[in-house]
């Protein structure tokens, strides 16, 4: 393995540990746009998520000292947590906002059906399956060119 074919790991892990949440957003909107057979509109929806997701991620990095680095993304990525973050009083009002009005997109959202916790709150009816299936398609491309960063820092080792 090349430190050429490395490269873009090596910048995905340092732009996860010490850049700006745009910066972030858009080297992998980048790498996503490079993978064979990508899909345009769903490059759309896991920039959508991005864009809407990241900055809470970076506040939880600078903040709360979560780690975010290319093993701790497939964790983070997910429903529940995004919805707990939507919440979350001592994240940004503005970071929040972003967040919730992305949330209200996916189909089947309805904010009332899930607790500050993001678990489903039981309601006769509710769809609680839906808005969570949609987030995890739309952080597909963007877990497709985590794995793949992962698996080449892996193969150099």
């Amino acid at each position: 393995m090349t430190q050429d074919s490395q490269a873009p790991a090596i910048a995905a892990q340092r732009a996860l540990a010490l850049d700006e949440a745009d910066k972030i957003v858009a080297l992998f909107v980048e790498l996503i746009e490079k993978t064979p057979n990508q899909n345009a509109e769903w490059t759309r929806h896991a920039k959508n998520l991005m864009e809407a997701y990241i900055p809470v991620l970076v506040w939880h990095r600078d903040r709360a000292g979560i780690a975010l680095t290319l093993p701790a993304l497939p964790e983070l990525l997910n429903f529940r947590m995004a919805v707990k973050s939507g919440r979350d009083a001592a994240i940004p009002a503005p970071l929040r906002a972003r967040l919730s009005g992305y949330l209200m997109t996916l189909p089947g959202f309805f904010a009332e059906n899930f607790d500050d916790e993001g678990k489903d709150v039981a309601k006769p009816g509710a769809d609680h399956q839906t808005p969570a299936t949609q987030f995890k398609y739309n952080a597909t491309p963007m877990l497709q060119a985590v794995w793949h960063l992962i698996d080449t820092l892996d193969a150099a080792e």
